[in-house]
């Protein structure tokens, strides 16, 4: 086109919304219009990722060393074996919570190699902590487990007419601090 009339393609994405609605609606509208769509390219250039990713709050997962499981109506917590120096007395340490208004047997079984031991406590309705012998707090004691601080022992915890659970759950020993008053010997 010649100098006066010619058209600009190097305008940007705002003047070339704005230039197309001048001509269609008016000024008022295409100040609106350009608003608009400049509002939702911002928008979406700003916050695009977070529609596309999972939501992480949605998974459950254990914040502690321990892990967490549901046995029937009896919820596991933070369970963890500590172990002591010669690695004979795995206590193990954790917290249920029983979901009924009766009490529940908890059926606890750890096992090395095939070998098989066995424990079984009665969960009070509400909840209960255990393995910490100087807060008065029963201890678990499983013997000669054969494991190290850093390995797993394969256990399976059951309640009332459920079926096991399995999970694998951390051994760690009273190097750390917090940890030390849980070794019993």
């Amino acid at each position: 086109m010649d100098t006066e009339g010619r058209v600009y393609l190097k305008l940007n994405l705002a003047e070339q919304i704005y230039h197309l609605f001048t001509i269609f609606g008016g000024l008022v509208k295409a100040r609106l219009i350009t608003s608009v769509v400049l509002a939702g390219a911002v928008a979406l250039g700003t916050t695009g990722c977070g529609f596309f990713v999972p939501v992480e709050t949605k998974y459950e997962y254990a914040p502690s060393d321990g892990v967490n499981l549901n046995a029937g109506d009896v919820r596991v917590r933070n369970a963890l074996f500590i172990v002591n120096e010669d690695a004979t007395a795995f206590n193990l340490t954790m917290s249920t919570i029983n979901t009924t208004n009766k009490a529940s047997k908890l059926n606890i079984t750890a096992v090395i190699d095939g070998k098989r031991t066995e424990k079984s406590i009665i969960v009070e309705p509400g909840s209960t902590q255990y393995g910490n012998p100087e807060k008065g707090q029963e201890t678990l004691v499983f013997a000669d487990l054969g494991a190290k601080a850093g390995q797993t022992i394969q256990v399976f915890f059951q309640s009332g007419s459920s079926d096991e659970v399995e999970q694998y759950v951390p051994v760690l020993d009273g190097t750390l601090a917090e940890y030390a008053p849980l070794v019993v010997d």
